[in-house]
């Protein structure tokens, strides 16, 4: 039983900081293609 319970630890951590990657992955590309519209929406403006 303890090396299933050490297992289910190991897990949790791994999704805790998998997930906290993928959403600053995620906020890194929502900045990105915002930057790329504006990039391409600005020469138009002016």
């Amino acid at each position: 039983m303890p090396s299933s319970k050490l297992t289910q630890r190991r897990f949790e951590k791994l999704g805790r900081v998998g997930l906290k990657g993928f959403t600053l992955i995620e906020l890194l590309i929502v900045i990105a293609i915002i930057l790329i519209l504006i990039a391409i929406a600005l020469p138009n403006f002016l």
